[in-house]
């Protein structure tokens, strides 16, 4: 453990609640352990609202201010951490993070029995939900999105396709990112929520996706697909501005501590299979990860302070800047460590997800 978390509560608690399960086990198997996840969720691990305050139930759509419960960032930054030491699993928690940032959503802005049935399942760990908002070719720049959703009197009818859809083998739910108004080159987007069943929704794996095992990449095509006006989540035209661009920082930001718990799941491996290993660069990669944690539980206390629409860019930058660097110390050990070597590849691919947009917000600063 990271001395940046040896007095937190939160920590300790969802340690205390992971040494319950056998992830070793459940992680072995080549699809989602589900098993494993309602296990999760019988041990409170899918529930963090309950480690801040009382849940909060699916409510009227708000203005669009934050309505999280006090301290509810910084809870699934330490939890995350916790999830990734414990569970030596990188992937896992990345799929638990897009769950709880799903329930964010959920609560924050769609007030429907369909949706309280979605959270209802997700909590419990008989379902998924996956967040469907980039396309071929395009990735998720709403510049060149296409996927349209067309009023149709109480229904919209929704088609396009989408892809890199984390969780979508297995999700029983889908958020959809949809344009469903233009104003010269201008396009509104809306966010729907659509069951796996609804008819013209087709899903295709994806397996050129590889890493962050357990969780599963797939394609989605939507062709004719009629959904209600109560599959909306938030205003008509506010899904890219209430949900796709604020999910992409607090992805990045909430990441930043269980990619530091990664980095010290590599430690002790290492530890382990190479005792007198250089302690000098033991020390140096140790102190590297624990600055990236700082920077992550700082990220998460602004969010919790400022609200959703901060600027997180120079924490993101500078953790994973220190992240980096760890990896390069620490690949000179690991070659007769399997395990370090796997932990090691997710962490390259969390650390380029989003990289063109990281990108862009860096340039920006320089102007």
């Amino acid at each position: 453990m990271h001395h940046s978390l040896q007095h937190d509560p939160i920590y300790h608690d969802m340690a205390r609640k992971c040494a319950a399960l056998d992830f070793e086990q459940s992680l072995a198997a080549q699809e989602f352990p589900m098993a494993l996840w309602r296990d999760m969720a019988e041990c409170g691990l899918l529930d963090c609202d309950s480690a801040t305050t009382s849940a909060p139930s699916i409510a009227p759509a708000n203005t669009g201010l934050d309505s999280a419960p006090a301290g509810f960032w910084h809870t699934l930054a330490v939890a995350g951490y916790a999830l990734t030491h414990s569970s030596r699993s990188a992937g896992l928690t990345t799929g638990w993070l897009g769950q709880q940032l799903a329930l964010y959503f959920l609560a924050q802005y769609a007030p429907t029995e369909v949706a309280a049935a979605c959270a209802d399942a997700v909590r419990s760990g008989r379902s998924l939900c996956a967040i469907a908002i980039s396309e071929p070719g395009v990735g998720a720049h709403p510049k060149y999105l296409s996927t349209t959703a067309a009023a149709q009197g109480s229904n919209f009818l929704l088609n396009g396709r989408k892809t890199f859809i984390t969780h979508g083998p297995y999700a029983d739910w889908f958020m959809v990112l949809a344009i469903t108004r233009r104003e010269g080159e201008r396009k509104h987007y809306s966010t729907f929520l659509l069951p796996r069943d609804t008819p013209g929704l087709s899903l295709t794996p994806q397996p050129d996706v590889v890493g962050l095992h357990p969780i599963g990449h797939a394609n989605m095509s939507l062709t004719n697909c009629r959904v209600p006006r109560t599959s909306l989540i938030g205003e008509l035209g506010a899904g890219f501005a209430a949900i796709a661009n604020p999910l992409r920082s607090r992805e990045d930001g909430l990441m930043l501590c269980p990619l530091a718990g990664a980095v010290q799941t590599q430690i002790d491996l290492l530890r382990s299979s190479q005792p007198s290993w250089n302690a000098q660069a033991t020390g140096t990669a140790i102190c590297l990860a624990d600055c990236a944690t700082k920077l992550g539980i700082m990220a998460a206390e602004i969010l919790d302070r400022q609200g959703p629409s901060i600027d997180l860019t120079t924490l993101i930058i500078g953790a994973r800047t220190l992240i980096a660097r760890s990896q390069e110390i620490l690949s000179e050990a690991w070659q007769d460590c399997p395990q370090a070597i796997a932990i090691g590849r997710d962490i390259q691919l969390l650390l380029s997800i989003g990289g063109k947009a990281t990108a862009s917000r860096v340039s920006a600063l320089s102007r």
